[in-house]
């Protein structure tokens, strides 16, 4: 069992003070506004096809910022959630102490775990793949932020390549063999690559043992 380790509830208070007052930027401006766009909003195109083969009707926004499928207007019209046909939309997002995590048919987690500490991340996917009916989706930048914490370092202290995060990903879906996972790795903000989607249940029925 992964638990969290000291710098969990550190680096929270840091995210929780930059949604407050803002944050650097390395280019040497600043940001006030925190964390209020919506990234599913880019793989909306990507999501569409995903849920309406499985027909995923809730979701739970792992990580939510300050967005909200509800309001967020897409270009096709309409909000993100009508435009995925996502009847229940819930939202954890701990850095403004909003909490509605349960079981899900979905959960999606965008531009979250690159934030995690190395020593959380195991605890983190583990309560995602937790309260996973049926899919997971993990968006995951490799790349440095432009956003720094309040004390200097990059907002993206966790910077990976996207074959790690696959594999850490695969490990933990092990004890989740039936949930359906999907890999986004982010190279830059408007460029990612899909690795999936796998089940292990599908990869424990295969021949042989070398995957």
């Amino acid at each position: 069992m992964f638990k969290k380790t000291a710098k969990f509830a550190e680096l929270l208070n840091h995210y929780a003070h930059m949604v407050e007052h803002g944050y650097e930027r390395r280019v040497g401006s600043r940001v006030c506004a925190t964390y209020s766009d919506q990234e599913a909003i880019k793989f909306r195109h990507e999501l569409k096809p995903l849920f309406q083969q499985r027909n995923i009707r809730s979701v739970l926004d792992y990580g939510g910022g300050g967005g909200d499928w509800r309001e967020k207007e897409v270009p096709e019209g309409g909000t993100l959630a009508e435009f995925l046909s996502i009847e229940e939309y819930l939202v954890f997002e701990p850095s403004r102490a909003v909490d509605d995590r349960k079981k899900t048919e979905a959960i999606v987690c965008f531009d979250v775990m690159e934030h995690i500490y190395l020593g959380d991340v195991g605890f983190v996917l583990s309560d995602i793949f937790d309260l996973a009916e049926r899919l997971v989706v993990v968006n995951v930048a490799t790349y440095a932020a432009n956003a720094l914490l309040p004390n200097g370092e990059n907002a993206h202290i966790t910077q990976r390549h996207s074959q790690w995060w696959r594999g850490v990903l695969e490990l933990i879906s092990a004890a989740h063999p039936k949930v359906e996972v999907v890999l986004y790795a982010s190279e830059s903000y408007g460029k990612a690559t899909r690795i999936g989607p796998w089940r292990f249940a599908d990869l424990n029925a295969a021949k042989g043992y070398k995957r």
